[in-house]
């Protein structure tokens, strides 16, 4: 028959040296602070991140992390225009007519200038009643 194993204690290890503490925080807040610190480059940014947070990115990650951050602090011109804009006064009837009769007659100017006045007259010939 064979002996049974005692359980032996396994030999005391010596503990390990700890690690720095590493902050919860998203790829995002890591890479923001990577710029920060000024590791903006993907290869550096990338070291950066795993040494001071432990999370690990690929260089593309980073770049656009990086170029989303850029972009949500530049916000496009078309959008700064359109917030700082005045609204366009409303269109109200004058003593010369109906609103946007200009713009009506600018039209009509557009199309005889393209068409030629013999064309627009016969077109506008058949909308009569």
């Amino acid at each position: 028959m064979a002996k049974k194993k005692t359980p032996e204690a396994p030999p005391e290890q010596a503990p390990e040296p700890a690690a720095p503490p590493v902050e919860k925080i998203t790829q995002r807040e890591a890479v923001e602070k990577a710029i920060a610190a000024g590791k903006g480059s993907p290869v550096d940014g990338v070291a950066y991140v795993k040494e001071q947070f432990g999370i690990t990115l690929g260089n593309a990650a980073f770049s656009t992390l990086k170029s989303q951050l850029k972009k949500a602090s530049n916000p496009s011109p078309k959008k700064a225009d359109r917030a700082s804009e005045s609204p366009k006064p409303a269109l109200r009837a004058t003593d010369s007519g109906p609103p946007g009769v200009a713009l009506q007659v600018e039209a009509i100017k557009s199309l005889v200038e393209m068409l030629g006045a013999n064309q627009v007259i016969s077109i506008a010939r058949l909308f009569e009643k």
